[in-house]
């Protein structure tokens, strides 16, 4: 999920908890036409940095709340995990996300076994160090 889809969803929460699901009154309130609101919710027209910190000022809402995608309604049954690195927020579901969260938890020393786990499952062969490559 890349940034114009946080945004995306976070919007289309903003819409459902606060103007009743209708874009139309979002639209009205952050001064721009409904069908400009509606191409952004389809993803035709994007919904960049400038858009989103001018809805947060036009809505009272905190700087950067349409990057979280812990402010966007997710249906109950998508299994969420939540990882935060250098003020990014990155929401993946299912297994690979749940191996994010523990990989965010855990040691520099931790993730390269749990890499070296990962890739004997695989049947990948280890043929050096991750530390050792791009000049890390």
């Amino acid at each position: 999920m890349n940034i114009q889809d946080i945004r995306r969803e976070v919007l289309k929460a903003v819409i459902r908890r606060s103007f009743n699901n209708v874009a139309r009154q979002l639209a009205g309130q952050v001064k721009r036409q409904d069908g400009q609101i509606n191409d952004m919710l389809k993803g035709r027209k994007a919904f960049g940095e400038k858009a989103a910190r001018m809805f947060e000022t036009d809505l009272n809402l905190p700087s950067g709340y349409f990057d979280d995608i812990r402010n966007a309604d997710l249906p109950d049954n998508v299994q969420r995990h939540v990882a935060e690195q250098n003020g990014a927020t990155y929401d993946v579901a299912g297994p690979i996300g749940e191996v994010i969260a523990i990989m965010a938890e855990v040691s520099y020393e931790k993730q390269i076994e749990i890499l070296g786990a990962a890739r004997f499952i695989a049947g990948q062969t280890v043929n050096q160090n991750p530390s050792q490559r791009a000049g890390q």
